[in-house]
């Protein structure tokens, strides 16, 4: 007996949390502020408890935009807004909530896009006429998507695998609907293995009664701007001295992903200075000989300011500004300028040479000061390679000097 196209629609659901959304090493973690996870466990714990009144409460405050939050953060909101909408069985909400999802997160962040986009096509599928119409695009743009993600990776192997062949599935997916003229079934007509990765979807949660608390001083970024650095915001200072206290933990976190740009052959925007505040910098590449400093990345970038002269023979002196690129420890590369959150210290941070050994991690001081000559910090390595001790929170790949 076929199954209902609504447990179709939410076992597809399922399986894109699973697989195609935040796949390992293909892009980058996302960690929302703090206030937008509180907002999305209050709307998971209504559902759970069958509180739809609450529900509907919580999609309306997220909807309407009452909580300060950025763009790409709204949309990962409105994102499971959508996934409870259709768990409800409110398929037109469903897929108004999809599409402000995918209109908040923007071209800026594709490979996410590209997901929302094909969500969207998802809830589409299961209305008649037009909205079956409307699948068919939302479906191919999704694929185009893909194929453009496909083509700048294609010197990354694993990378550009993994997106050929989600496009399999999605032209086998799409070649199938448009035939029937209804979702094709994962596992029924598609032979998809069930994913393995664990995820925890929204009935399935285990939330306990916490006091709803939320984050007032939440940075906000713009949503669009005339120059790519614009689009970056200036955090707190990172020490490049001894690890040293810093004040917030927003740089990393909450940074808005840039994800991949749409740049063709040799067509690059210049940008060699950048103002911030009254004063203008230069901008200097920290990765390899090239002059050209390329921020397209499936990797967010944020900007830091440097307390110390620990780094200053790597060309970093103290008040310059770095580009981060937010990436994990097992990403960075051996040689890499990493900022490092020491653990065990309480919020301290610092800015240092990445060394991978045998079997340690060494932070390593690049200075002319006698203070930090030679000085390094070495960290055991667990058995799945990661650093045990510290935890990276990017990589430089640029620094702003004062003109």
């Amino acid at each position: 007996m076929a199954r209902p196209q609504i447990v179709i629609a939410n076992d597809w659901i399922r399986y894109i949390e699973a697989v195609w959304w935040s796949p390992d090493d293909i892009v980058a973690p996302i960690e929302l502020p703090l206030h937008v996870q509180q907002i999305i466990r209050i709307l998971e714990k209504s559902y759970k408890s069958g509180n739809k009144e609450r529900v509907w409460s919580e999609i309306e405050r997220l909807q309407n935009r009452h909580i300060r939050m950025e763009n790409f953060d709204a949309g990962i909101a409105l994102k499971t807004c959508g996934i409870i909408a259709l768990r409800l069985e409110n398929i037109s909400e469903a897929e108004a909530l999809f599409r402000q999802s995918q209109s908040e997160i923007g071209r800026v962040s594709l490979h996410y896009y590209a997901v929302i986009t094909w969500m969207e096509g998802v809830v589409n599928w299961l209305q008649q006429g037009r909205k079956q119409n409307n699948a068919i695009s939302s479906w191919q743009e999704a694929i185009n998507y893909f194929s453009d993600l496909a083509k700048v990776n294609s010197t990354h192997i694993n990378h550009l695998h993994w997106y050929q062949k989600q496009i399999k599935l999605m032209k086998a997916a799409l070649e199938y609907a448009i035939e029937n003229r209804k979702l094709p079934d994962l596992y029924d007509d598609l032979s998809q293995e069930r994913p393995k990765k664990s995820i925890k979807y929204v009935d399935d949660l285990q939330i306990d009664d916490d006091e709803e608390k939320f984050q007032d001083d939440v940075v906000v970024m713009p949503s669009e701007g005339d120059n790519f650095f614009e689009m970056l915001v200036v955090y707190d200072e990172i020490p490049a001295g001894l690890p040293a206290p810093i004040t917030s933990r927003q740089a990393p976190l909450n940074s808005n992903p840039m994800g991949i740009g749409s740049l063709d052959g040799d067509y690059f925007i210049e940008v060699t200075r950048v103002r911030i505040g009254d004063r203008e910098y230069r901008l200097q590449t920290l990765k390899g000989k090239d002059k050209r400093v390329s921020l397209v990345s499936v990797y967010p970038h944020y900007v830091l300011k440097v307390k110390g002269n620990s780094m200053n023979q790597a060309n970093i002196q103290d008040g310059d500004f770095v580009v981060m690129r937010k990436m994990q420890f097992l990403n960075a590369d051996d040689g890499d300028i990493v900022a490092a959150e020491i653990f065990g210290v309480d919020q301290q941070a610092t800015l240092k040479r990445l060394e991978k050994r045998k079997n340690t991690a060494v932070l390593k001081a690049e200075s002319s000061d006698p203070d930090f000559e030679g000085k390094e910090w070495e960290f055991p390595l667990t058995k799945n390679e990661a650093s045990d001790g510290f935890r990276v929170w990017g990589v430089a790949v640029a620094v702003l000097k004062p003109i």
